[in-house]
């Protein structure tokens, strides 16, 4: 009966050992990064601790073994899809921006921002040709307010939240949107992405 029972006490935790293990390692690495020793692409570095995490469960399920590492897979997910959608090269910028361009030529191809709400405010152009914005955000709000007449066509993608563009809406996890809305004049080419928030375009 001893033998069983100090048997059972040596067997290790595979649970704890994986996550520590994950744990340890992108911390290792997120270590390297800040200190500019390394530049890791997040995106293979993810879905491949992703992959390890569904292996382990999959060996121990076969080996006749419980698994309780549903919550580090749930995780991972979350920031594969995070990351797929978040620019290789993201703003730092933290707290609220507000832009708002008097004419075409004052608007940027591109916005940016890190965490917080971005808010891009084109209602008072007068457009004599076709708009492309690209804006992405982190982690918090995006809003496009754009002339009511004006004809849109927008893609949105957010990694977890939503996206609203007029009465269509998407939410959840990677939700996305695109449509296409009728105006008069030039249209408006809208690219927008968020990490974990909520994407508006309004009117």
């Amino acid at each position: 009966m001893r033998a069983v029972e100090d048997q059972t006490r040596a067997e290790p935790d595979w649970d704890r050992l994986v996550t520590g293990v994950l744990l340890v390692g992108l911390g290792v690495v997120w270590l390297l990064s800040s200190a500019e020793v390394v530049d890791p692409n997040w995106r293979i570095l993810l879905p491949a601790a992703l992959v390890a995490v569904g292996a382990t469960m999959g060996l121990l399920a076969a080996w006749g073994r419980g698994s309780d590492l549903m919550g580090t897979g749930t995780l991972l997910t979350v920031l594969v899809i995070v990351v797929a959608v978040i620019p290789a090269s993201p703003s730092w910028r933290i707290g609220d921006q507000a832009v708002r361009p008097a004419t075409a030529d004052e608007v940027q191809a591109r916005y940016s921002h890190g965490v917080g709400t971005l808010t891009i405010d084109l209602r008072e152009l007068v457009l004599e040709s076709d708009l492309h914005v690209e804006a992405s955000n982190g982690i918090g709000e995006l809003v496009v307010q754009v002339p009511e007449v004006a004809a849109l066509d927008v893609d949105v993608r957010v990694g977890v939240g939503s996206a609203v563009v007029g009465d269509r809406e998407s939410d959840g996890f990677s939700a996305r949107l695109e449509t296409r809305l009728a105006g008069e004049g030039p249209t408006i080419h809208l690219d927008l992405s968020a990490g974990i928030g909520e994407i508006r375009v309004e009117r």
